[in-house]
C-alpha cells in the first residue's frame, strides 16, 4: 500500500502527538486509511486532531493489507470502524526526520512492507522504520453521535492552542480565530476545536479546576 500526500500536512499532524510518553502509541502519527481516503490522527492525552490531507491511496489486494499489518492491529481493532479501515502508526521519530529533511511544500509518498516497515520518501531520498505494534485509542467515542455543540467555558492548557495554531498555519491557514465548544451529550468534557478550516477535526481535553483556579460567577470587586 502506498499513499502520496503534504509534508505540511504530516507535519501538521505532528503537533498534537505526544512525546517520550509511556504510552507509545500516543508518541506517533496514525495514519487511518481505507480503499479510497486516508486520514492523519494523533494524540497527546489532553489534545487530538484529525486531519484529512489531500491525499492519493495506491490501494493492495486485501490479504497483502492484512499481511502487512502489525498483529495487534489485526486483533484490536475497535468496533466503531468499518472493516475496511486499517491503521498504522508512525514512529514520532521517522516523521520528525522526514520533516527535518524534506520541504515541507513538497508531496511524499508512504509505503508499507510485508516486514511491518513504513517508509517515507521524496523522490530518491527514503527513511524507514518500523510501525508501532500497538493499537491507537479509540478516539472516535470521544465524538457523541449527533452531538451538538453548544458554546461553553472550561479551562485549556494555552500550549494547546499554540499547537493548534501552528497546525492553522500548516495547512495553509494564517490568524485564524478558535473558537472551543463542547458536544450537548458528551460524558467526557471533550471540547470540539473549531477554526473553519474544512479538512481538520480537533478536539483538546479541558484541565481539571484545581484549587486556587475558580471559576468566577460574579464581577470582581476591583473593577
Amino acid at each position: 500500500m502506498q499513499i502520496t500526500l503534504g509534508l505540511n500536512e504530516l507535519a501538521a499532524s505532528l503537533q498534537t502527538a505526544g512525546k517520550n510518553d509511556s504510552r507509545k502509541y500516543l508518541n506517533a502519527i496514525c495514519l487511518e486509511v481505507t480503499p479510497t481516503k486516508a486520514l492523519l490522527i494523533s494524540a497527546n492525552g489532553g489534545m487530538l486532531s484529525a486531519i484529512l490531507p489531500h491525499s492519493t491511496v495506491t490501494d493492495t489486494p486485501d490479504e497483502m493489507l492484512s499481511a502487512i499489518l502489525p498483529h495487534s492491529t489485526i486483533t484490536d481493532t475497535p468496533d466503531e470502524m468499518p472493516n475496511d479501515t486499517r491503521q498504522f502508526l508512525i514512529p514520532r521519530e521517522l516523521a520528525e526526520q522526514v520533516i527535518k529533511s524534506f520541504n515541507k511544500n513538497v508531496t511524499i509518498d508512504i509505503a508499507f512492507t510485508l516486514e511491518n516497515t513504513v517508509t517515507i520518501s521524496q523522490g530518491t531520498t527514503a527513511f524507514s522504520s518500523k510501525i508501532i505494534d500497538q493499537k491507537f485509542p479509540d478516539w472516535r467515542h470521544l465524538i457523541p453521535s449527533g452531538g451538538q455543540i453548544p458554546s461553553m467555558g472550561n479551562y485549556v492548557d494555552p500550549q494547546y492552542l499554540v499547537a493548534f495554531a501552528k497546525i492553522a498555519v500548516l495547512l495553509g491557514y494564517k490568524n485564524q480565530e478558535i473558537s472551543l465548544n463542547q458536544f450537548s451529550n458528551a460524558t467526557e468534557g471533550a471540547l470540539f476545536v473549531d477554526m473553519g478550516i474544512p479538512n481538520l477535526f480537533g478536539i483538546i481535553m479541558p484541565k481539571r479546576n484545581l484549587p486556587g483556579n475558580t471559576r468566577r460567577d460574579t464581577i470582581p470587586e476591583w473593577l
